[in-house]
């Protein structure tokens, strides 16, 4: 890895003295900076309690994969700064649940027209100052907020839905567009009328002779 580390991290309890001696017993030998940054994670509890082992009340993400699907999973967790404890709890997850489906409508609604680029570059230039913030995902989270209401306002097209789309995609959440039934059936619709519709009759001594006239009748001949 080298003399120096760029990014070091660990639970906010190894800061010292685990952390401390590391930096002690490195940049006594090589002379050089131990680690660039350091990122130091908060606890997570259970319903305000510590999660321990002990305790019995461990959670691992794929065991919370099993009832939870991952995109709320990676909401929750965006809604706190990374060295914050973060408290684990059915309503907070509900939370997160019924935020994001706000934001997922959001995302979804028609586009209405004319866009003030001024405004929505202070939201990307609000996002970035947030998340360039010892990665302040939290106040990262609030920018995006900020921006539905104003979106949801009457300021939507699709350089807004991009920027929605880039700012979601840092927390690892991707909207997959469903195609609506109405969609698909003005397809069916439009593509009647480019295709010929053919009946096959009902008596005939060769069905393969039948289809060979059909398709010659559709092929343009060459001359």
């Amino acid at each position: 890895m080298g003399d120096t580390i760029d990014i070091h991290g660990g639970g906010a309890d190894l800061e010292f003295p685990h952390h401390t001696n590391e930096i002690a017993q490195s940049e006594a030998k090589t002379g050089q900076t131990f680690a660039n940054y350091w990122m130091h994670n908060g606890f997570v509890n259970i319903d305000n309690v510590k999660m321990s082992k002990s305790l019995g009340n461990f959670i691992t993400v794929h065991d919370a994969l099993k009832t939870l699907d991952g995109q709320v999973l990676r909401f929750f967790f965006a809604t706190q700064h990374y060295r914050k404890p973060i408290n684990f709890t059915e309503k907070a997850v509900r939370d997160a649940e019924t935020n994001l489906k706000y934001m997922k409508n959001t995302y979804e609604q028609p586009f209405t027209g004319t866009v003030d680029a001024q405004e929505l570059q202070a939201f990307k230039d609000k996002f970035v100052a947030a998340m360039d913030e010892d990665f302040n995902a939290a106040n990262g989270i609030t920018v995006v907020f900020e921006m539905a209401k104003w979106i949801n306002s009457g300021n939507y097209d699709a350089s807004v839905k991009q920027a929605l789309a880039d700012m979601l995609e840092v927390f690892g959440i991707v909207f997959v567009e469903e195609v609506l039934d109405v969609e698909i059936e003005a397809l069916i619709q439009n593509a009647k009328k480019r295709v010929p519709i053919v009946t096959l009759p009902r008596r005939t001594k060769s069905v393969t002779n039948w289809l060979l006239k059909e398709l010659s009748s559709l092929t343009p001949r060459m001359e």
